[in-house]
């Protein structure tokens, strides 16, 4: 089960950088703003989504009440950051970007330790210490990014 985790990891990894690589292009081609490759993605998304969701669907989900809110919440930020990542696609290259993604991981073991109260263990620090790190040496290959992208 760990190898299959690691696996599906490295393959979400390359496939979110390489979708980071297309999505560049299409906003410096098509001289389109941010927010109409955010719609069409997700116009994508969403018909890959509804074609597997009859796979997928479980008839033992809670009452929409109890998650709609969070939902609405956790999809929002989604959406705001997408589209400010896009932005950013305008004034630098994704390759120079996507590595502060990696920055997230730092945000996500916080939360999970004050908000959940699960502790992180010492191999879960070093290998955010080390995502966080790499991150740091790519950003500073080739130069600054610009503070517009950087913001």
């Amino acid at each position: 089960m760990l190898i299959t985790g690691i696996v599906l990891g490295l393959i979400a990894g390359l496939t979110q950088s390489g979708s980071y690589i297309f999505s560049r292009r299409y906003v410096v081609r098509r001289h389109s703003g941010p927010l109409q490759l955010l719609i069409l993605s997700h116009i994508v998304m969403g018909v890959i989504s509804a074609v597997i969701l009859p796979w997928l669907w479980r008839s033992d989900l809670p009452e929409p009440g109890v998650y709609v809110w969070p939902l609405l919440s956790v999809s929002g930020f989604y959406l705001l950051g997408q589209f400010f990542f896009f932005a950013a696609l305008k004034s630098s290259d994704a390759s120079r970007l996507s590595p502060l993604l990696a920055l997230k991981i730092v945000f996500l073991a916080m939360l999970t330790a004050m908000l959940m109260h699960q502790p992180i263990a010492p191999m879960q620090w070093a290998g955010i210490f080390v995502c966080v790190s790499s991150a740091f040496v790519l950003n500073h290959t080739g130069g600054s990014l610009p503070w517009r992208s950087l913001v």
